[in-house]
């Protein structure tokens, strides 16, 4: 994650990112994006299980861009 992170951060060239958002499906996600101080937003069949361990935002598939951008702060226009 942090191999993939840091090599967009060197492409980007314009500084530190005001923060970094992980979408992922099981709970060993939710543990690293908490070690890394990442946002995280669960995507998949197992929302139950992704809540029972810590997840705040999750969603069934990615069908609802307009909710997911607006958790993201953006707008559907952006």
């Amino acid at each position: 994650m942090m191999l993939a992170h840091d090599a967009l951060l060197n492409q980007r060239r314009s500084g530190p990112f005001r923060r970094t958002t992980y979408f992922g499906d099981a709970p060993w996600d939710i543990r690293a994006t908490s070690r890394l101080g990442w946002n995280f937003v669960g995507v998949g069949e197992s929302i139950s299980l992704l809540r029972e361990n810590g997840a705040c935002h999750v969603f069934e598939d990615y069908t609802s861009a307009g909710g997911i951008l607006s958790l993201l702060g953006m707008n559907v226009g952006d």
